[in-house]
C-alpha cells in the first residue's frame, strides 16, 4: 500500500505546474508542455522553457523496477538545435543534456518508509518537434548518481510526449 506521502506528492506536482502554466507561457517562448514518460521511470513530465536553447524538465513517476518506487526529478536542459539535422523532415530536432536532481521514496516490504534515496541526474536525450503542431516526442537516457543514503550509480531511460500550451 502507498503512503500518504507517496498519494499525496504526485497530485501536489501535478498541481503546481498546472497552476504556474499563466506564468511561464509569458516568459518562455515555446510554452508548458505536459504529457506522460515510459520505461524506467514511468509518469508525469512536465517542462518549460527558459528562453530559446534553455528549459527546466520536472517529473513525478514510479520506478516500476524497484518494487514501484515512487520519484520525483527536476532538470535543467540545454538545447542544441543544430546538432541534428534530418533532410524533409517537418520537424525540430534538439539534442539536450544537462544535470538535475531526483528524491526517489522508498517503502520497506511491510509497507513503510524507508531511507529515500537522493540522487544527481545528468539527462541525455533527442527531441521531435513537428512543426505547426504543439506537439513533443523525446526519447533520453539519464545517468544516476545517488549520493544520500549510500553513493550508487543508476540509469533511467525513458520515452515520451508533451502537449504544448501557449504561443
Amino acid at each position: 500500500m502507498r503512503s500518504l506521502k507517496q498519494k499525496t506528492i504526485p497530485v501536489l506536482a501535478v498541481s503546481m505546474a498546472v497552476s504556474a502554466a499563466p506564468a511561464l507561457r509569458a516568459e518562455a517562448p515555446s510554452g508548458l508542455g505536459l504529457g506522460a514518460m515510459v520505461g524506467e521511470p514511468t509518469g508525469l513530465t512536465a517542462k518549460w522553457w527558459l528562453d530559446n536553447d534553455a528549459a527546466i524538465d520536472v517529473g513525478a513517476a514510479w520506478a516500476l523496477s524497484d518494487d514501484d518506487e515512487f520519484q520525483l526529478h527536476v532538470d535543467y536542459l540545454v538545447h542544441r538545435h543544430d546538432w541534428v539535422s534530418i533532410p524533409d523532415l517537418q520537424a525540430y530536432t534538439p539534442v539536450y543534456f544537462g544535470v538535475g536532481a531526483r528524491v526517489k521514496f522508498e517503502e520497506d516490504d511491510r509497507g513503510k518508509d524507508d531511507d529515500d534515496v537522493v540522487g544527481i541526474r545528468f539527462p541525455v536525450g533527442i527531441a521531435l518537434r513537428p512543426h505547426d503542431t504543439p506537439l513533443e516526442f523525446f526519447a533520453e537516457l539519464v545517468p544516476i548518481v545517488d549520493v544520500a543514503p549510500d553513493s550508487e550509480f543508476d540509469l533511467n531511460a525513458a520515452v515520451g510526449g508533451r502537449y504544448y500550451f501557449g504561443k
